[in-house]
């Protein structure tokens, strides 16, 4: 398969639990005056965790020119994402 393509399917998949997180994240709904929701540290640290899941398969199978375009690309999704007045 080629690299472009793995990266992008990684992106996808990270990309769903990132807007998870992000949708609620406690420090932003106060900051744009949401209601508040109430979530547990089990859950966010279950949610970083599948965000970053993309990773291992990319380690795995030695794919480290994709494993550093995800990371580049998660964290330019991440700044895009933090832009956007959450829900």
């Amino acid at each position: 398969m080629n690299t472009i393509a793995i990266t992008l399917i990684s992106l996808a998949v990270s990309s769903v639990f990132l807007y998870r997180l992000r949708q609620l994240d406690p420090k932003r709904r106060r900051i744009h005056k949401l209601a508040k929701v109430t979530q547990d540290k089990e859950r966010t640290r279950l949610l970083w965790l599948l965000v970053f899941s993309p990773a291992l398969p990319l380690l795995i199978g030695k794919l480290f020119s994709a494993l550093i375009m995800w990371f580049a690309g998660l964290f330019l999704l991440g700044w895009m994402m933090a832009v956007i007045k959450p829900k």
